[in-house]
């Protein structure tokens, strides 16, 4: 019952009234392949022809045993904090977490030894002393010289950590602020996914909400010098991760006609050119830049997000709605949008909240005697330049 007519298989969901798969099992047509599979005696199994020298000894399986149960109790508010200490440098990044929250829910005076472990040379325990240096937050300001040197380390997790640790510790890592903004504008071309910039873009930008904390930067772009920052901005609204990307909501919701004049060509770019990891977030930055065209009357706004509009992708019927409360915002300056406009009515009449939000979008750009003037980025920007920066 999972097959195609093809003899493809297909997405199987949980059933039983759960109208979504992350909710129980999460995909069961795995399952259901090895059964059928399993007659053929042809499986591959992970781990064979593993050489037996690195297999895990006995006590390599008793200390995960035991990491596990510690865990799984919530046991570290128990242990000494050399015990704790001992943690972070656990091969177990789960192990190193919760000893490294633990140490920071309490007011033991521990800094000297973890700027001991994070300038020593056992790898495990400088990623857990960095992990720990963030958790101390304030009391770890002592520590925020030795935190943004790592951001230039040549192990690329450390560095990952590192700009962990400054997010966490937050607004009192701001002195440190131009050395993690020159941090984010370095391309490492060692790593494809630039891991260690996106994680920066949390601990700069990041708006606040699942993911954690906000970013320093998140709430205020004021008296930060703009031949730092717009590097930065440039370098994440670059990356790979359409996650790290989407940390640049926050920037465009702030940013003014003078920054647009620098970053025109990054912030259209960062809409009209979809990131190829995490795919699925792709929207977060592409809806911020339409709404920041919008929010500074720029003209080749409304070309992109007539663009955005088409766009078929994960969460579709929201970027719909987000898209045409954008070219409400422009009004009857939006008119060249409507037989595109009303030619979606037929395809949106199965959406209904879209379609309604449709009509009253064209509604209003009918009717808007009074329309908003527009900034061309031609004419903003200079004739040369503008050619370069608008959009097709």
């Amino acid at each position: 019952m999972a097959r195609r007519w093809d003899g493809a298989f297909v997405f199987v969901g949980t059933g039983g009234g759960v109208s979504s798969g992350f909710h129980g099992v999460f995909n069961p047509t795995g399952s259901y392949m090895l059964g059928y599979a399993a007659p053929l005696k042809k499986l591959y199994l992970t781990g064979r022809d593993a050489k037996q020298e690195n297999w895990l000894s006995d006590a390599d399986v008793a200390e995960a045993i035991a990491a596990e149960r510690r865990l799984g109790d919530r046991a570290y508010d128990r242990r000494t904090t050399a015990q704790l200490l001992a943690g972070l440098s656990s091969w177990s990044p789960a192990e190193q977490f919760w000893s490294a929250q633990e140490m920071g829910r309490r007011q033991d005076d521990v800094l000297p030894q973890l700027l001991a472990m994070v300038n020593g040379d056992n790898s495990r325990a400088r990623l857990g002393a960095a992990i720990a240096l963030g958790q101390l937050k304030a009391r770890a300001i002592p520590a925020l010289d030795t935190l943004v040197a790592l951001l230039d380390y040549n192990d690329r997790w450390l560095r990952v950590q590192a700009a962990e640790a400054l997010r966490t510790i937050g607004a009192d890592a701001r002195p440190v602020l131009p050395k993690m903004l020159k941090a984010a504008a370095v391309r490492d071309e060692t790593d494809p996914m630039e891991f260690a910039v996106g994680a920066l873009a949390y601990a700069l930008f990041y708006p606040g909400g699942a993911y954690g904390p906000s970013g320093i930067l998140a709430r205020s772009l004021d008296g930060i010098p703009r031949d730092l920052l717009y590097p930065a901005i440039r370098s994440i609204a670059a990356n790979p991760d359409s996650h790290a990307r989407g940390c640049l909501r926050s920037v465009y919701r702030l940013i003014t006609l003078d920054d647009l004049e620098a970053l025109a060509p990054t912030l259209i770019a960062s809409i009209g050119e979809r990131a190829p990891a995490n795919t699925m977030f792709s929207k977060g930055v592409r809806l911020a830049g339409i709404r920041a065209l919008a929010r500074l009357r720029i003209e080749e706004g409304i070309p992109l997000t007539m663009m955005m509009l088409n766009v078929r992708e994960w969460g579709r019927a929201y970027i719909i709605l987000e898209a045409l409360d954008v070219l409400k915002e422009y009004g009857g300056a939006a008119k060249s949008g409507l037989p595109e406009l009303k030619a979606m009515e037929v395809e949106l009449r199965g959406m209904k909240p879209q379609h309604g939000k449709l009509m009253e979008v064209i509604a209003a750009i009918e009717n808007d005697g009074n329309p908003p003037k527009l900034v061309s980025l031609r004419d903003y920007l200079g004739k040369e330049t503008g050619r370069e920066q608008a959009p097709p």
